[in-house]
């Protein structure tokens, strides 16, 4: 006889939600996916892995493209987290016993293995082509022209309805056809190049009247310290003459 209480309750396994979880987070991902603007671009994977545009966009946020993934692992959030795993906070979070767990999307790309039958090239593995995963990152500030960022969801699986972020890239400027995409290496960068304030004819910053003050300040003293000195010699030389 087992009574309720006395053995493990299956509704609370770690596999079990983290299983619940990671099929909040596949059904907001492939929503997002499906209305994303994955049919505009075009990854190239010779000579260079590069995503282009295939039309314009005109406005900022036009252009989005979803971090669609096979791959999406649960962690406890006190452990190593896998490399380049999007988004960077988790895409949704659940407890068990105590525990805070996360659940990640890890990178998705995989280009298909071909191999020739009777001269026909058909694809010996199966692939998972997101533009997501291709774009490319660069040190110049000038060129970056997309960022990451988070799409919130409220997904209902069953009776359970939990909120999820997707990650996803959003163009930052202007984009026009056969244009490549291009993230920021840091997240400080994504918002592409500080604006300089350029000073007017006649203006001066306070750091130029600071510095024009203290070399003032340093002529007046020097002079000064020239004219004692000269008027110190000449008043020596004239008693020097009338003791003569």
């Amino acid at each position: 006889m087992y009574p309720h209480g006395t053995y493990a309750d299956p509704a609370e396994e770690l596999d079990i939600l983290s299983d619940v979880a990671k099929g909040h987070v596949k059904a907001a991902m492939l929503a997002a996916f499906k209305s994303s603007s994955e049919r505009h671009v075009v990854l190239h994977r010779k000579p260079e892995q590069t995503v282009m545009t295939t039309k314009d966009f005109e406005k900022p946020g036009d252009l989005v493209l979803v971090g669609f993934s096979n791959h999406v692992v649960a962690a406890n959030t006190n452990q190593k987290r896998p490399p380049n795993a999007q988004p960077n906070e988790g895409a949704m979070k659940f407890h068990h016993k105590g525990a805070e767990y996360v659940v990640l999307i890890k990178p998705g790309l995989q280009y298909p293995k071909l191999r020739a039958v009777q001269d026909t090239i058909v694809n010996a593995s199966p692939s998972c082509i997101v533009a997501y995963w291709g774009v490319r990152s660069t040190e110049k500030r000038s060129k970056v022209n997309v960022k990451r960022t988070v799409e919130k969801m409220q997904v209902t699986v069953g009776t359970t309805t939990a909120e999820v972020a997707i990650p996803i890239l959003t163009n930052t400027c202007p984009l026009g056809a056969n244009e490549e995409l291009l993230l920021a290496i840091s997240a400080e960068d994504e918002e592409g190049p500080p604006t300089k304030r350029h000073k007017t004819v006649g203006e001066s910053s306070s750091s130029d009247e600071e510095t024009v003050a203290k070399g003032a300040r340093k002529g007046k003293i020097k002079a000064s310290g020239k004219g004692k000195g000269k008027g110190k010699d000449k008043r020596q030389g004239e008693r020097k003459a009338s003791n003569k």
